[in-house]
């Protein structure tokens, strides 16, 4: 990544041909080689996890409480935030700005214990007062700067409670915390990863990174995220509820909904008199129709729809027969097909009910409803929607 923030081509910024590819941050030569530092490591996704909460709330509940604030003009709200930063800035100015440069420092070994402790909650309320009173500031550059602080101050604390063999260098340990505090509060554990590696130049620690990054991101369970519009999940994603839609359709057959099997079917040779009187006793709206001379073999369907154009017609009152106005192709449903298969019959024509049949050309088993199809999805999704405890 470039120094620079000028428009970029394929990768390359326009300054790069005079200055170089350089990464952002220089680090020193870090290599994850030994397995008991995923020890340490584990530890530090869990303190990512905590402390990533505790800012978000922590976030949330300022926010609010300038929001809700009736004693201070919504103009006057981010001069307060202002206000109450510069205050802040005259005991910790290091919490000023986006901080890439005392990051830098800290992975110099220029900053001592105490204070990248103070720095990990002096940024926090410094970037909560910025944004949370109606200013404008990012996010990223000082989540990567709190995360920065935490690794450090972490591995001083580690190094005095560990065996020093488990301990891989300071700056390996702010690299890994930088992307792992970054993935638990903005939900993108693959994102940071990437980001941060980039910036560093840290591929090396891809192992150790992805640890701490699912540990924030697994442990955030509520979730807790600095991103208003974020869906909470996979499945509340309205860019992905087409694909989750259909993913749980796949997964569920026929057999598994709850098929109307106590309906009333109307033989072939049955006349149309008959047909309405039957159909005006009953809520059922389709009837498909048997052959009682061939083991009830499936034969077609009557609908109202069927039955109210034939009823227009008096010579056909008089003398048709459930074969003559029966749909002979009428679409149906096997007990071993999925509900997206089923939902496309559904679509195509715009049936409320259709013919459930143990296999092709086989025996009729009842309907498949509209009403039991979504009543089936709801539960199904429902039950994959909740959070595991």
């Amino acid at each position: 990544m470039s120094y620079t923030t000028d428009k970029t081509r394929n990768g390359f910024s326009d300054s790069t041909p005079f200055m170089g590819m350089k990464s952002l941050f220089q680090i020193p030569a870090v290599s994850f080689t030994n397995v008991a530092e995923l020890v340490p490591y584990t530890l530090l996704g869990i303190l990512c996890a905590v402390i990533g909460i505790f800012y978000v709330k922590f976030f949330n509940k300022l926010r609010e409480s300038f929001d809700s604030s009736k004693v201070v003009g919504n103009i006057l709200k981010p001069a307060l935030g202002g206000f109450l930063l510069g205050v802040l800035a005259l005991y910790l100015p290091e919490v000023l700005g986006g901080g890439y440069d005392y990051i830098q420092m800290a992975f110099n070994g220029y900053i001592p214990f105490y204070l990248m402790l103070l720095l990990i909650f002096g940024k926090i309320f410094a970037t909560t007062l910025t944004i949370g009173s109606g200013g404008s500031g990012g996010i990223f550059a000082p989540s990567l700067y709190i995360g920065a602080m935490l690794g450090g101050a972490s591995w001083c604390i580690f190094k005095v409670i560990l065996p020093h063999s488990w301990l891989p260098p300071e700056s390996a340990f702010m690299v890994v915390a930088m992307g792992g505090f970054f993935a638990g509060i903005a939900r993108v554990p693959i994102s940071s990863l990437v980001l941060v590696s980039e910036m560093t130049k840290g591929y090396e620690l891809l192992v150790p990174m992805m640890l701490v990054s699912s540990l924030a991101f697994l442990l955030n369970r509520k979730p807790y995220t600095l991103y208003d519009e974020q869906a909470a999940s996979f499945f509340d994603s309205p860019a992905h509820k087409g694909e989750f839609e259909v993913d749980i359709l796949d997964n569920i057959k026929v057999r598994d909904a709850a098929i109307e099997k106590n309906i009333l079917t109307i033989p072939r040779r049955m006349t149309l008199d008959k047909i309405i009187q039957l159909a005006s006793h009953t809520k059922q709206d389709t009837f498909p129709v048997v052959d009682k001379k061939n083991k009830d073999a499936f034969v077609g369907v009557i609908t109202f729809e069927n039955i109210r154009e034939n009823v227009m017609n008096k010579e056909n009152v008089d003398g048709a027969l459930a074969d003559d106005i029966a749909v002979q192709d009428y679409p149906f449903v096997t007990e071993s097909e999925d509900l997206h298969s089923a939902m496309n019959k559904f679509l195509i024509n715009d049936d409320d009910s259709l013919p459930v049949m143990d296999k092709e050309g086989g025996k009729l088993l009842g309907l498949l409803t509209r009403t039991n199809f979504i009543n089936i999805y709801n539960q199904k999704f429902l039950v994959l929607k909740k959070p595991s405890k």
